[in-house]
Formats: C-alpha cells, structure tokens, sequence
C-alpha cells in the first residue's frame, strides 16, 4: 500500500510539471505571436514606403515632359528613315549611309542614331532637343535602376514599373542613340540599358559603331580610336616584353630585341598620330550649310550655332 505521504509528494510533482508544461507553452506561442507581428508589420510599413514611391513614379512617366521626349525620338526615327527609303540608290555623299545600308534599311540598321552623331557634332537645335530627351529618359530609368538595386521597391513591381513593353520601346529607340554617342567618343556604354534586359530576358543586341556610315564631319575621330587601338597594342608589347626579360636573356636582334622593336615602332606610331590630329583634325567644315536626313528638306542653321558641337557630347559625361 501506498503512504499516505508518497501519495502526496507524487501529486506535487505532477502538479508542478504540468504548471511547468503550460508556461513554457505560453512562452512559446507569445514567441510565436510576437515574431508573426513583427513579420506582418514589417510588410505592411514596407508597402507603406513602397506605396506612394510607385506612385510618384507611375506620375513622373506620365508627365508631359517624359511623354513629349518619348515622341520627339519617335519621330526623328521615323524621319530618318521615310528620308533613307526615298533616298535610296541615289546620291548619298554626307548623309553617312552607304549605299548597302540605304538598301537593306530595317529596324537594326540604327541611321537615325548616325545622322544624331551629325547633329550633336555641328551644335544643330534639333541635335541638341533630341539630346536632351535622351537624357531625360535615361535620367528617369536609371532612377528607377537604383530604387530596385537599393531594395527601395521589391521585384514585384516591376511588371508595372517600368515595365516589360515600356523597355521594349525604352531600348529601341534610346540605346541606339546613347550608344553610339558613347561610342564615338570612346566611353563604355550606359549599363542601364543591360539591367532592364536582364530583368525582363530581353534579347541582347549588339550595336557597334560603323565608320562606314558615320558622317563625313565626325571621320576624324577614326583616327582618334585607331590611336587608342595602337596605344593598348603597344602597351601589351612592352609587357609582354618586360616577363620575356624576366623570364629570358636573350642576345641583341633575338626574340626579345625583335618585340622591343616593335613596341618602340608602334608607340612612336602612336606619337605621330597624336601629333597629326594636333596639327591637323580632319574635320568637314559646317559653315554656310545645313543638315538633314537623306532625302529630306535641308533645315538652316544659325550662324553662330554652328561649330560648337565638338564640346557639346562632353559636356555631360555620365549621360
């Protein structure tokens, strides 16, 4: 039999387990409760801040000003190609399209952005309104980059904002224009451009600049780029000639002594172009005359707009 006693410490014990039992699971859901609150509240003060942002930005795209720059591209594109196509196979001197791209004219073929290069180079108004609308789009989308990239708006707003077809028409018609006015003026292209492709899978398009079809007025700077070109060259002779002497002690008129040779052959090439384009630009000049699309009606330009261009491309680098 059990004592009276035993019984009674055993009734305690019980009673204290289950006392036990219930405060920790009362500290575990208020754990449980506490962490879902923290959670939701999260959410909710992100959609908060998130909110009246995607707001602004809906509005700010469908300002006037974004609108009207949308429409002025769209339009110097489509003149320059209804100019092209009535052009084609007749006298194309100076409208920086050969005769095969004037042909072939499609919607990779990019002369609106060529006949851009020759606008911005001779100060031309046109030049410098579509140049600015290019800047504007740019300036809103890399914005709109660095809200996403700074988690300032989570990834699914971005079927609303920009949005797949509005970067569709964002990159046909402003890439080409950015990139190849980065191109001519040797700087890397705009990575906002390769961030909205890659959010919505976007196809790449290689765009490269043709001095086939770049205006007579801006072929001097070919020779600016082939000087680059033969910089860089020049600078791997002279490093593959300092691990060569490193490596290898080769006697006068060997292996090494051929590369030094060269690397000094090719940088004085490099001194004497430089020393050209200091001399000499070869730059077509402007004065009295008047741009267009091939084909097109010639538009005048002010006396006193003409010939500033060269420092108008530099003027805002990162755009």
């Amino acid at each position: 039999m059990t004592s009276p006693k035993n019984s009674t410490r055993k009734s305690t014990t019980t009673k204290w387990v289950q006392e036990i039992n219930w405060s920790m699971l009362a500290t575990w859901v208020t754990l449980f409760t506490t962490v879902l609150f923290n959670l939701q509240f999260q959410f909710i003060y992100r959609n908060m801040q998130q909110g009246p942002l995607f707001n602004t930005l809906l509005t700010e795209y469908s300002d006037p000003v974004i609108l009207d720059a949308l429409d002025l591209l769209e339009d110097f594109q489509k003149a320059s190609a209804g100019a092209v196509a009535k052009g084609a196979g007749v006298g194309l001197g100076g409208s920086g399209l050969s005769e095969k791209g004037a042909n072939s004219f499609g919607t990779e073929n990019w002369q609106y952005a060529y006949d851009f290069l020759e606008l911005q180079y001779i100060n031309h108004p046109r030049g410098r309104e579509i140049d600015h609308a290019r800047r504007r789009l740019i300036s809103w989308y890399s914005k709109v980059r660095l809200f996403f990239e700074f988690d300032l708006l989570s990834s699914s707003y971005l079927g609303v904002i920009p949005g797949e077809r509005r970067t569709q028409f964002f990159l046909s018609i402003v890439e080409p224009l950015d990139t190849l006015s980065r191109a001519i003026d040797l700087r890397p292209p705009n990575p906002v451009f390769e961030f909205f492709r890659e959010q919505y899978n976007l196809p790449k398009r290689d765009i490269e600049l043709d001095w086939t079809r770049v205006p007579a007025s801006l072929q001097f700077k070919k020779q600016e780029h082939d000087a680059k070109r033969r910089s860089s060259k020049a600078r791997g002779a002279e490093q593959e000639g300092g691990k060569g002497k490193e490596n290898l002690v080769s006697p006068a008129g060997g292996p090494a002594g051929a590369a030094s040779g060269k690397s000094t052959r090719v940088a004085s090439d490099v001194n004497e172009d430089a020393g050209n384009l200091e001399k000499d630009p070869v730059r077509s000049t402007v004065d009295g005359a008047s741009w267009a699309p091939a084909g097109a009606r010639p538009v005048d330009v002010e006396p006193d707009q003409q010939g500033r261009g060269e420092g108008s491309s530099g003027a805002h680098a990162e755009l």
